[in-house]
C-alpha cells in the first residue's frame, strides 16, 4: 500500500504526471504552479472541483492558452456567477525532461 502526497510527480518513459490542488479567486480564474515542470506546455490537464456549491456540482476548466511548461490557469463557472472562491484538484500530463 501507498500513500500518494496532495502534490506530487512521477515520470513513466517520456511521459510525466503531476497533481496537485489550487482553488480559483472570486473571479473565476485561478492559476497553479506545477511542482515539477514539464519541458513544454502539457498535453493534458484536468481540473476537478472539490468544493462545489450547496446548488450542486461546480464546471471547472482548463485554459489551454494561458498553460505554460510552469503552470497552468483553470477556470470556475460557479466561482464567476457566485463571486465564491472553488477549490479544486488537478492532474496533468505531458513530456517530462529526460
Amino acid at each position: 500500500r501507498k500513500s500518494v502526497a496532495e502534490t506530487g510527480y512521477f515520470k513513466i518513459d517520456d511521459y510525466q504526471f503531476v497533481w496537485g490542488r489550487g482553488s480559483t479567486a472570486s473571479n473565476g480564474i485561478g492559476n497553479v504552479q506545477f511542482p515539477h515542470a514539464f519541458v513544454g506546455v502539457p498535453y493534458l490537464v484536468m481540473p476537478s472541483d472539490i468544493s462545489s456549491t450547496p446548488d450542486g456540482v461546480n464546471a471547472v476548466g482548463w485554459d489551454l492558452i494561458n498553460t505554460t511548461a510552469a503552470g497552468a490557469r483553470v477556470f470556475s463557472a460557479d466561482s464567476k456567477a457566485s463571486g465564491i472562491a472553488t477549490m479544486f484538484s488537478y492532474i496533468a500530463i505531458g513530456k517530462g525532461a529526460v
